[in-house]
């Protein structure tokens, strides 16, 4: 089970260990707390609200990346951090009803020190700490050599990675799910992040071990 904040989030940053776990007949679960709709639109939305055309994308690159269910939450867009409580409760819910194996989100970072990435990534962290049975709980993350991408109060909460997922031609899978999300990821500032991710075929992680505060 994949938890990001928004649309598009769950490609960048996982969509070749959704298509890899589904290769291997895992059942795969991806959950949006938000629409996405405080983002701005590169494209024309043709008459639909920004959430709407952001949702119709996510649906469209969740099946491309072969998610087993997908849901869409609506916690408000930049709105998280001041609804932890309610975040928590519903994060809580989802692991009870879904019990996966491995829970996946940001690092305390949130790779972009986006205020709900990092919102996000304290909720699981608070969640997956009070349970008795936890999941395997990975962060995404970005090796060291990329931290000068970032701001060094960003840069100093990514966390080293423990694991590295080789995409191989899966990468193929990842980029047309990128290009489902048209109205923001082939844009400027990410269209170069973006790119380097692709051609670098790989996805970063960081797994959580119990003495990390859990």
């Amino acid at each position: 089970m994949v938890v990001f904040p928004h649309p598009d989030d769950e490609t960048m940053a996982t969509g070749g260990l959704l298509l890899v776990a589904h290769h291997f007949g895992w059942k795969t679960i991806v959950i949006s707390l938000t629409k996405g709709d405080a983002g701005r639109l590169h494209i024309n939305p043709k008459g639909k609200s920004i959430g709407e055309l952001r949702v119709q994308e996510l649906s469209g690159a969740a099946k491309i990346l072969k998610v087993s269910k997908l849901i869409i939450e609506d916690f408000g867009d930049g709105k998280l951090k001041g609804k932890r409580v309610k975040v928590e409760s519903y994060l809580k819910q989802a692991v009870k009803t879904y019990r996966p194996g491995i829970l996946v989100t940001y690092d305390h970072s949130g790779l972009t020190g986006h205020p709900d990435h990092i919102a996000l990534s304290v909720a699981v962290k608070e969640v997956i700490s009070k349970l008795p049975d936890k999941p395997t709980l990975l962060w995404v993350t970005l090796p060291k050599t990329w931290h000068n991408i970032w701001h060094p109060r960003v840069a100093q909460y990514v966390t080293k990675p423990t694991h590295v997922l080789d995409l191989g031609h899966f990468v193929f899978g990842k980029y047309l799910a990128a290009k489902s999300h048209r109205s923001q990821v082939f844009t400027k500032p990410f269209l170069p992040l973006i790119l380097l991710l692709l051609l670098r075929r790989k996805e970063w992680y960081h797994k959580v071990a119990e003495y990390e505060n859990l």
